[in-house]
């Protein structure tokens, strides 16, 4: 089979966005709701990954932070439900881990 030189970059180009799209950024964002109408949840949700999670998800913590200290409750709140997703997917991360560990035993 043959593949022209623009499928192949299409081929490229979804890889690349599902490699993006996972681990614990991505994971989160799953579990946080969508459309509250809270506008740092829907930054949270729209964070690029162009110079890797960690970046983006630290702008949007500081922001959010910062926005929270000044009395902005919508932050606040948005805080909260990142974090709660944060925390769930550590849990499943360390259980996840736990399980396999006792089947190596």
């Amino acid at each position: 089979m043959r593949i022209t030189k623009k499928q192949l970059k299409q081929i490229i180009k979804e890889e690349l966005e599902n490699v993006l799209n996972e681990g614990p950024l991505a994971d989160a964002q799953r579990k946080v709701p969508r459309n509250t109408g809270n506008p740092f949840i829907d930054a949270f949700h729209t964070l690029e990954n162009l110079s890797g999670p960690e970046a983006s998800l630290a702008g949007w913590v500081n922001n959010a932070q910062h926005q929270a200290r000044g009395g902005n409750k919508e932050a606040a709140r948005a805080l909260d439900i990142v974090k709660a997703a944060f925390r769930k997917e550590r849990e499943l991360a360390e259980n996840t881990t736990d399980l396999t560990n006792n089947e190596v035993r």
